[in-house]
């Protein structure tokens, strides 16, 4: 008997052995690919971005134009020619029209809708059965109908994004179809009925346009569920199969999130100014740092907040906390299910970071989490047991 399983273990340890390698070779290839795609997506960025500027439109083709090639196909390239916008015979009147009837103010969108809808002359948006209120909402707000090429406006991307505030207008190469004075006009009207109060508008978030994702980098939006508030990524929303990472949580309670994003910025606290400091921001701008300094000099972050808090003046600690902050993220919760501490790791601003450098701003010691209780702890383990025995 032991003489047969000496040859069975030995076949097995062969067999293992085998499979060890393929899956390294799997691995290795995955990994290979994964940085080329990574190379690829920098240098198409690259190129996107001067074609932008060189006032290249990128897309399909809007409502109201139609693209025309400029030249034959470059044989075994593969290459599409470049094109060039052109108006539309049809649709570039009626997108004339749409912004002269809402630029001179008797018009809304949803009676541009009923006028569209019901007028047997003008078709529908190719694709689609009739006009809606979200495609006049779309086309009012393009730059692009007035000349003008936008890059960057939602940037997205798997292995490449541009980062935040990267977003830029540039002279366009195609006909415009309206002035630049109706599309003016078109924003202020837009922008004053998207301000008007009703009975569903609710009140800026504290962290709408900080937080972002710790797991794929995406906006965590602000939700509201009646009474509460949540932060959820808004790219797990509309992109599931596209993420890199398994996302660690489904979202954040705002009264939490916000509290973790307060204590970040009450850590920031002031030493006197020196010529040290002076000379270290000869290289940049320091009227913007100097002026902060100042401000936190005779105030300090943690009484400001703590002042803002006490008035109710949201506006004013949003607009506070936006001088100071430019993101945040979630980097720690307690418990990992139904957290009810968190911990944020910020990016400051240029000039507080600036100040942080030159040390006349320091970080105070972040305070420690608070302690869980045995019973708890015992309980969420118990849940886990639970949860992976049902699982597998």
């Amino acid at each position: 008997m032991r003489e047969e399983a000496a040859p069975r273990r030995t076949i097995e340890r062969q067999h293992a052995a085998a499979n060890n390698r393929c899956v390294a070779r799997i691995l290795r290839a995955e990994d290979e690919s994964s940085d080329g795609a990574a190379y690829r997506a920098t240098r198409i960025r690259s190129a996107k971005e001067r074609s932008a500027r060189a006032g290249v439109h990128q897309g399909l083709a809007p409502l109201g134009y139609t693209r025309v090639a400029l030249g034959a196909t470059t044989a075994g390239s593969g290459r599409r020619p470049p094109g060039l916008l052109v108006p539309d015979s049809m649709y570039a009147p009626i997108v004339q029209e749409i912004f002269a009837r809402y630029a001179s103010g008797g018009w809304s969108r949803i009676r541009l809708v009923e006028w569209l809808n019901s007028d047997p002359r003008i078709p529908p948006p190719p694709g689609r059965v009739q006009w809606t209120c979200s495609t006049i909402h779309a086309l009012l707000r393009n730059p692009l109908y007035c000349g003008l090429v936008r890059y960057n406006h939602r940037p997205e991307g798997r292995y490449e994004r541009a980062g935040p505030g990267s977003e830029f207008l540039a002279p366009g190469r195609h006909p415009a179809l309206i002035d630049r004075a109706t599309f003016e006009r078109v924003a202020e009207r837009s922008a004053a009925a998207f301000t008007r109060p009703s009975y569903h508008q609710h009140e800026a978030a504290l962290g709408a346009g900080l937080f972002v994702c710790a797991s794929c980098g995406g906006p965590m939006t602000p939700s509201h569920q009646a009474p509460h508030l949540f932060y959820r990524c808004s790219w797990r929303q509309r992109r599931k199969g596209l993420r890199e990472a398994p996302h660690t949580a489904m979202g954040y309670a705002g009264c939490i999130a916000e509290e973790a994003l307060l204590r970040e910025a009450r850590r920031l606290h002031t030493t006197p100014w020196t010529p040290r400091a002076e000379r270290q921001l000869i290289g940049a701008d320091p009227d913007a740092p100097r002026a902060l300094h100042g401000r936190l000099a005779d105030t300090e972050a943690s009484t400001l907040i703590d002042a803002f808090l006490a008035r109710g003046d949201g506006a004013g600690l949003r607009l506070f906390v936006r001088g100071l902050v430019a993101s945040a993220r979630i980097v720690e919760r307690l418990p990992e299910r139904q957290p009810k501490w968190l911990r944020a790791e910020v990016t400051w601003q240029p000039a507080v970071q600036a100040l942080l450098e030159t040390d006349v701003v320091q970080l105070a010691v972040p305070a420690p989490p608070p302690e869980q209780s045995e019973r708890g702890e015992r309980k969420r383990e118990a849940q886990r047991r639970s949860s992976a025995r049902r699982q597998g």
